[in-house]
């Protein structure tokens, strides 16, 4: 074989050896297009369905599925037969102003409102400043399944205590004992327990631990998320007051809130 021939063949095996190599480089390119397409592709999906997901939670979070209130439920001592709401104090006069409260059991942020901000309305309820209604709802139980209706049965427990003349002291108990964990069951073992906490004894306690057990004021508990619902309550806690929802944006104490309701008079 001659020189010439030996560099000709040389040539072509080099010139065949690039060309295989940019066919393969073509190849790998092409599937990793492919491959980022099909990535690319599931993530898209990923992020629509978990917005989707987002969008249900939010929606379903002013909805408790009832179909309007029951008006032969039972109802506890001095709930409004109207409203559904427990009337904490009616003071006579035009010029004092109506607060009303809305609270979820189950809320964290009820539980911070109850612990920082309620026991001022209490007084200056107390005082004939303000009248005040305590508005219980529910939606919580939708939400959060696991919890076995924790939301409806604390109301209803809640009317067992106002029946025996603890009131505001059921209503604080069960806030201070929400558990640290949302939508952990509270059974109604636990619910009695809070009675006996606040100082319900005796025959009363008797009466309240029946009451409890037999869910008796289950319909006022959904009578009340029904109206929470149809006056598209936008979340808990809110604070109407006269009617009109009070922004809690800017509000740092107690007394800037007792200062702004009176404003709102």
């Amino acid at each position: 074989m001659s020189k010439s021939s030996a560099d000709k063949s040389g040539t072509s095996k080099s010139t065949k050896d690039k060309a295989r190599q940019a066919r393969l480089a073509a190849e790998a390119a092409h599937k990793r297009r492919e491959r980022f397409i099909q990535i690319g592709g599931a993530g898209a999906v990923l992020i629509v369905v978990v917005l989707i997901i987002v969008f249900a939670v939010r929606a379903s979070g002013g909805s408790s599925g009832t179909n309007g209130p029951d008006p032969s439920a039972a109802l506890p001592k001095g709930v409004d037969t109207t409203s559904y709401a427990f009337v904490v104090t009616q003071n006579p006069g035009d010029k004092i102003p109506t607060v009303q409260v809305w609270e979820d059991f189950q809320c964290p942020a009820c539980k911070n409102f109850e612990e920082t901000i309620s026991s001022a309305l209490y007084a200056v309820a107390a005082k004939g400043e303000i009248n005040l209604q305590l508005r219980p709802t529910t939606f919580l139980d939708k939400n959060l399944p696991q919890s076995k209706n924790t939301s409806a049965r604390a109301t209803s427990a809640w009317g067992c205590a106002i029946d025996a003349g603890k009131s505001v002291e059921y209503h604080t108990a069960v806030f201070v004992n929400q558990p640290p964990v949302e939508g952990t069951q509270v059974t109604d073992e636990q619910l009695i327990e809070y009675g006996r906490q606040v100082g319900i004894s005796g025959a009363e306690f008797d009466s309240f631990k029946s009451c409890v057990e037999k869910s008796t004021y289950l319909g006022w508990s959904a009578n009340s998320t029904s109206v929470f619902d149809q006056e598209a309550i936008p979340g808990t806690p809110a604070v109407y007051v006269n009617g009109k929802e009070l922004s809690m944006k800017g509000i740092r104490s107690p007394e800037e809130l007792i200062a702004k309701i009176k404003s709102m008079a």
